[in-house]
């Protein structure tokens, strides 16, 4: 499986069409790579949905089947419609800057599947989801955590939006590694999530 870097680095790799129905919008998972979030967003804004994924089951590659948020992605849409960002990861995606609908809404869907060895599935590390008008929904498969959320002493994690589904699924279930289907590590800086609609939340939580 290829795995895949969203950057800001100028030298990124552009989107690959696969679908000719909706040019600009897939990413071919053929290598591991490093893709621009400038044109992620430029997407996003224009009201154009974007799915990246690392392929599954049969994909080509050599790696685990990563996706790393590098690079913020900041959106502004005044569209009725929400656009949607699609991150799929047959491994984990690691996200260490934000995803923030800044204006408008961006629907955000994060799917990993955390087949490796080790793994934590969404690893939401001291950063904001911020989904805006658009629902957020992160579902998260891991060998040792399905989602893990951190904070530390200075910054905190933030996930919100209008409608907020958080599923977390370990296949460990004993072991030292064990960490939870979701598993949230709070410092003095505070994990908040708020929904202005519903929350669901499923899996064990410590």
């Amino acid at each position: 499986f290829p795995s895949h870097d969203i950057a800001s680095n100028p030298t990124g790799t552009a989107y690959g069409d696969t679908d000719p129905a909706k040019p600009g919008t897939q990413y071919t998972p053929s290598a591991t790579s490093t893709i621009l979030a400038s044109d992620i967003v430029a997407n996003l804004n224009a009201g154009t949905s974007v799915t990246i994924t690392t392929g599954l089951a049969g994909s080509p590659g050599g790696d685990a089947g990563n996706i790393t948020v590098n690079a913020a992605i900041i959106t502004n849409n005044t569209d009725a419609e929400s656009p949607t960002l699609t991150l799929e990861a047959n491994n984990s995606i690691i996200l260490s800057h934000r995803i923030e609908a800044q204006t408008g809404g961006l629907n955000i869907n994060l799917n990993a599947y955390g087949l490796a060895a080790g793994s934590r599935g969404i690893e939401v590390n001291r950063t904001t989801i911020a989904g805006g008008n658009g629902d957020v929904t992160l579902t998260g498969n891991g060998r040792n955590t399905g989602v893990f959320i951190t904070s530390n002493s200075v910054t905190g994690s933030t996930i919100s939006g209008k409608n907020i589904s958080i599923q977390g699924t370990a296949t460990n279930t004993v072991g030292a590694q064990y960490e939870g289907g979701i598993f949230v590590m709070a410092d003095v800086a505070r994990v908040r999530i708020n929904a202005t609609g519903n929350l669901n939340i499923e899996g064990n939580i410590t």
